[in-house]
């Protein structure tokens, strides 16, 4: 891949229900971390990325990528932009790093490393990620638990797979095998 500084990865929330007859597909929010930075580098690192409501529309994701998603995200919120209406205080933790890299980030989950982008000083509070929300979380619901009658994870996730590449029109699935069967329930 050619290096942009405007290219960012976007990460679409969704959700699928299976309590009625056909799944259906929610959609909750979304968000983008920049990959590579100015000087044509991969931007390795620990991120903690707030989520925004919804998605986003395709003018949004075009503006994106006529500059730097960091000033994108930064005017959009500061102009109280629709497409960027944070989430109450949810985030999601995303790793990225070029494989040139990986002995730099041997630890596989580093809270205390973690660079928050797109939140001002005003909000960084309600992003905070320590130790002690770490603890929190291992006392927490798992989420195996989410699995219906005692399913086993890899059935379950090839189900949720299989929704998504027929509802969406999803055609590269080497990950799940052939995915694009009429087996979901």
């Amino acid at each position: 891949v050619k290096s942009d500084p405007n290219m960012a990865l976007i990460i679409d929330i969704r959700s699928v229900s299976f309590d009625k007859s056909e799944p259906t597909i929610v959609q909750h929010g979304w968000t983008a971390l920049p990959i590579f930075n100015e000087d044509g580098y991969v931007v390795s690192g620990s991120y903690q990325l707030p989520l925004f409501k919804g998605s986003p529309d395709l003018e949004t994701l075009k503006l994106m990528t006529e500059k730097n998603p960091l000033d994108f995200f930064r005017d959009a919120i500061s102009k109280r932009s629709a497409a960027t209406k944070f989430w109450d205080k949810a985030s999601i933790a995303v790793r990225l790093v070029d494989s040139l890299r990986e002995g730099h980030f041997r630890k596989p989950f580093e809270f205390d490393r973690f660079r928050l982008l797109y939140v001002g000083k005003d909000r960084r509070g309600k992003y905070t990620y320590n130790s002690s929300k770490d603890n929190d979380l291992y006392r927490g619901k798992r989420l195996i638990s989410l699995i219906k009658n005692r399913g086993k994870p890899q059935e379950w996730t090839r189900k949720i797979a299989s929704v998504f590449v027929q509802r969406l029109g999803l055609h590269h699935t080497s990950y799940f095998g052939n995915l694009s069967d009429d087996s979901v329930q």
